[in-house]
């Protein structure tokens, strides 16, 4: 049976500051069904290359691994190692593209059958919204563009637009209520809890949800703002793309982590839930530094970061059970292709 080695980690443990300068250095939230694993973000190494940044136990700074570390540490699963590759693979790591890298390794029935059918649902969604953004744009180009730029510049905003489409849908239709709905349950939970580490983590993962969806009309606004006309906005000015880009990726990054962290919740029975608020804290998406700059609600995390890294909650992983969470975040999977 696999025991993961709680005390090699500190050779691999690294301080750092409540919340990360920058959404480059915090990572992206990535679907692994490896326990030790489920938290984990995916960022760009200083040296090149991409490694992975977890949660420390009991708010111990962060662990920093290359995958080859990851490996023997972890013992990922099959669906873990195929999707390696892909990420690595990424020239940019965005939250968009990670999740696509996801549902393409999850769609072969590596994460379970209900995976499988979630993510090839998901990809036809995406596929579909690439087809309306194509009819979308009509034959929309610029003057000051040759041909070979025209057709880079669509395939880009084609892919964009579906990105958005497939995303800001669920924001407004179902993210949106899930997150308030974890938020309250959450603080229900907290009342029934005696006063300690388990009540002051739901009330303060709660909180988390609240500045969330406080902030996501400052990334709304102005994506369907310059939504508006926008064949007539390509055809003047290029540079539309790059501002819709930036627009949208805002929306994506404050909200990277959170459908998993929904997910997990959703599947735990709510007798159990209580065992696994180490995993929501640990995965708790807190926003970087410079997204302050998008809205004043957001500085309100410098607080309940700093009070997320005081909490000694240890993730379910650290108690061992490997099979029993490998089925759990496979199910995940389901619920959050």
């Amino acid at each position: 049976m696999y025991t993961p080695d709680l005390g090699i980690l500190d050779r691999y443990a690294m301080a750092q500051p409540d919340r990360a300068p920058t959404f480059a250095e915090r990572g992206v939230a990535v679907p692994f069904t490896t326990p030790m694993l489920a938290g984990a973000r995916l960022r760009r190494a200083a040296t090149g290359g991409s490694e992975l940044v977890l949660a420390g136990l009991g708010g111990r700074g962060i662990y920093v691994l290359k995958w080859e570390a990851a490996i023997n540490l972890a013992s990922p699963t099959l669906h873990d190692h195929q999707l390696w590759p892909h990420l690595a693979a990424l020239p940019t790591i965005t939250p968009a593209r990670v999740r696509q890298a996801a549902c393409s390794v999850a769609a072969i029935g590596l994460a379970g059958r209900d995976a499988a059918a979630a993510s090839i649902a998901v990809l036809a969604v995406l596929m579909k919204a690439r087809e309306r953004a194509e009819q979308r744009l009509g034959g929309a180009t610029s003057p000051s563009m040759n041909p070979q730029q025209v057709q880079s510049c669509r395939s880009s905003l084609v892919e964009l637009l579906a990105t958005i489409e497939a995303g800001a849908g669920d924001v407004l239709g179902g993210r949106h209520a899930a997150i308030e709905r974890l938020g309250a349950e959450l603080l229900a939970l907290a009342e029934k809890l005696p006063d300690g580490p388990e009540r002051r983590a739901a009330t303060l993962i709660a909180a988390g949800a609240r500045l969330t969806l406080a902030a996501l009309p400052c990334c709304l606004r102005p994506l369907h703002a310059s939504l508006l006309h926008l064949p007539a906005r390509i055809a003047g000015n290029e540079r539309v793309l790059a501002e819709i880009g930036e627009q949208a990726g805002r929306l994506d990054l404050l909200l990277d982590g959170w459908s998993g962290l929904i997910a997990l919740w959703d599947e735990i029975p709510p007798v159990k839930r209580r065992d696994f608020l180490g995993d929501l804290l640990a995965g708790l998406p807190v926003p970087a530094r410079e997204a302050d700059d998008w809205s004043q609600l957001l500085t309100g995390w410098d607080s309940l970061a700093s009070a997320q890294r005081r909490l000694p909650l240890k993730p379910s992983w650290a108690r061992g059970g490997r099979m029993a969470l490998i089925a759990l975040h496979e199910a995940r999977r389901a619920r959050a292709p």
